[in-house]
């Protein structure tokens, strides 16, 4: 199973904390976030995962900001758009989490 991870600045810990745990457990991770702690624009990985869940680059997807917010209206946003009918079929393939949690 491929699974897509997507973070902000304010994710790049928990990010790797998780895509070590998902690989050690025999996942494949595609990384779609950025892996520096300068200050970013979460909507464009937030994007770039939507992306890859449309394109079927990844069977489930992980993002991760600040509060789990900010991705997850982006990534409705998408849904509500016709964009992602992945996440209209399966409800279950994305889960937003806040990088405090």
């Amino acid at each position: 199973m491929k699974i897509g991870i997507t973070n902000d600045h304010r994710g790049v810990k928990k990010k790797q904390l998780l895509t070590n745990f998902l690989t050690d457990l025999g996942y494949t991770i595609n990384n779609y976030g950025t892996d520096t702690e300068d200050s970013v624009d979460f909507p464009d990985y937030a994007y770039k995962l939507g992306r890859a869940i449309q394109n079927n680059e990844v069977d489930l997807g992980i993002a991760i900001c600040g509060t789990g917010i900010g991705m997850s209206i982006v990534l409705n946003k998408m849904k509500q758009n016709g964009k992602l009918q992945e996440l209209e079929e399966n409800e279950g393939c994305l889960l937003c989490k806040g990088s405090k949690c």
